[in-house]
């Protein structure tokens, strides 16, 4: 058991393992250093413009709801904006037949009567006028909305871009600069209805019923320090330098990624595919998210709840697909990548039970109503239902591709990015690619892979009858020609000899026995059957080898290592 101080070391060398290892992913290179910061400096700025605007919002809705607290209104009702150019209090949604609408007096544009709307400056605020707020009062709560939901994109965007450098991964960067060019559409979005959402506040509530603006430089304050100058401009600024850092990333990732490796172009086509459905499935998971906790907050507190039927059977189904878009994302993330089947089928019925259920509730009558008179909640289901649709097509494609070897590809990229030394590149071109290492070190190395025959030691002292046989056997491996299928009396096998060996340490010779005058080697004795089997098993057919005893052969060295001699070839009979 590791005791108290060694556990702390542990710890903290691990702790320092993983922030070296952060520091060497973001200063990998110059491009990733520059998307870092510039990915953490916009997430910062936007994130505290974004909570200023959410504190302004804030105000201004405590302003009115001091108002109307302080006035009395019907406990039920909703006020809309009629078609007409009118705001109308309605006792149901305005599409049941129940509704009973009626217009408020003093906001139908046509009718309006101008003195009337001057002599509301000096009195309290009328019925009519507390009843047009409701309609103002619900628009900022949904803007308030709005600030939370960016507040929180930034911050999303910024871990995406952060995962991306961490774990060089192109999936996080494709949806990490997706991310970017929806929050600069949004920004602009904002701005537009921030002032159409003025315009109809100057002229229902300052030009109608109430005749006085109780917001006073609000709203120019709002558009001029938060919204028209910093958002928009950082956002643009912001999007182009992702746009620059990302392209210069993705060339190096990319080229990481499918050099590395080696696979085919197949593997190629696959990864592609499978990188577009990370990116769909990534996006939809946060926009289903935001677009559902939109829709309850909005029909459990806004106004919408004094009207609404079967509140709480919304909510469930709500709420429930809220819960089930975290394991969506992680299995889809998972099946595909490693091509878990079971995993894949489980993830295709949640895919098609979100579909199913995103589609019915169009049904609701009360969903239609808030999808047609908030036009942010409007967008962002739109673009998660699309990105749903999407991701569930790829899903389809990427399981047609199963068992192709992508498990294989990926898990090799990840153990190279894994490892501690720089990537290698493998290249199939022969020419330029040169001897493989197997090939090289059969080149290098050629004698190591040499018939046995050929491995003599011309080099060590031996007994003279040893440098005798070696003798005979350097005339003859000069002339070895390769046999297929040699067929020797028995194959003696070639060994390295050392000082200390000698003829009576040969395990394949006969047995020799001594007398005590011992009689010289014969030529059909042990030696010279010795000599006879190397030289017939090294020789050539073709180029018969020198026997001993023969004229032309040269005089050799008979008889045991304690006597030998030097003389002609003896007979055959014994001496």
């Amino acid at each position: 058991m590791l005791g108290k101080s060694s556990r702390r070391l542990l710890k903290d060398t691990l702790r320092f393992a993983k922030i070296k290892l952060v520091y060497s992913r973001i200063t990998l290179t110059k491009w990733t250093t520059l998307y870092f910061f510039v990915a953490l400096l916009y997430c910062i700025v936007l994130v505290v413009l974004q909570g200023i605007t959410l504190s302004e919002n804030t105000r201004a809705v405590g302003i009115l709801d001091g108002l109307l607290q302080s006035g009395h209104i019907p406990s039920k009702g909703l006020v809309v904006i009629k078609i007409g150019n009118a705001l109308e209090m309605c006792r149901d949604l305005p599409s049941q037949p129940d509704s009973d609408c009626s217009v408020i007096d003093g906001t139908d544009l046509n009718t309006r009567n101008t003195l009337t709307t001057l002599q509301l400056e000096t009195e309290p605020p009328s019925k009519h006028c507390l009843q047009s707020l409701i309609w103002l009062d619900d628009t900022l709560r949904d803007s308030m909305r709005e600030d939370i939901v960016t507040l929180i994109f930034h911050i999303w965007l910024f871990l995406l871009s952060f995962a991306a450098i961490l774990n060089e991964s192109l999936p996080h960067l494709g949806a990490a600069l997706a991310g970017h060019v929806l929050v600069t559409a949004w920004a602009g979005y904002r701005l537009r209805s921030s002032r159409s959402v003025q315009n109809l506040y100057n002229a229902f509530i300052v030009q109608g019923p109430c005749g006085t603006d109780f917001l006073g430089d609000w709203w120019s304050l709002r558009q001029s320090h938060t919204w028209q100058i910093p958002v928009i401009t950082l956002n643009v600024v912001g999007f182009l330098l992702t746009t620059f850092f990302s392209v210069r990333l993705y060339k190096v990732y990319a080229a990481q990624t499918f050099k590395r490796v080696g696979a085919s172009r197949q593997i190629h086509t696959v990864y592609k595919l499978v990188l577009l459905l990370s990116v769909c499935l990534q996006l939809a998971g946060f926009f289903a998210v935001a677009s559902t906790g939109m829709w309850i907050d909005k029909a459990s507190t806004g106004v919408i709840k004094r009207v609404a039927k079967h509140l709480n059977l919304y909510r469930a189904v709500f709420c429930t697909m809220a819960a089930l878009e975290l394991p969506w994302v992680i299995l889809g993330w998972r099946s595909v990548r490693k091509e878990q089947r079971r995993q894949f089928i489980v993830f295709w019925s949640l895919s098609l039970l979100l579909l199913i259920a995103a589609s019915a509730i169009f049904a609701s009558p009360v969903y239609i109503f808030i999808f047609q008179n908030w036009p942010f909640f409007a967008n962002m289901t739109i673009v998660s239902y699309v990105l749903t649709v999407a991701t569930t097509a790829l899903g389809i494609v990427c399981r047609i591709h199963f068992g192709r070897g992508l498990p294989e590809f990926l898990k090799e990229k990840d153990e190279l990015e894994g490892a501690d030394f720089a990537p290698v590149y493998i290249s199939f071109d022969k020419e330029k690619a040169g001897p493989s290492p197997v090939e090289k070190r059969s080149v290098d190395q050629g004698a190591d892979f040499a018939p046995l025959e050929k491995r003599v030691n011309f080099d060590i002292p031996s007994s003279p009858v040893e440098e005798s046989i070696e003798h005979v056997e350097s005339l003859a491996v000069p002339h070895l020609p390769y046999l297929k299928s040699p067929e020797p009396t028995y194959q003696s096998q070639s060994r390295q000899r050392t000082e200390t060996s000698s003829v009576y340490s040969d395990i394949m010779r006969d047995t020799i026995k001594l007398s005590s005058t011992p009689p010289v080697a014969q030529a059909g004795g042990v030696l010279a059957d010795r000599i006879s089997i190397s030289t017939t098993t090294s020789s050539s057919p073709s180029e018969p080898t020198p026997k001993i005893g023969s004229p032309s052969s040269p005089k050799s060295r008979i008889g045991l290592p304690s006597n030998p001699k030097i003389g002609r070839s003896p007979s055959k009979s014994s001496i």
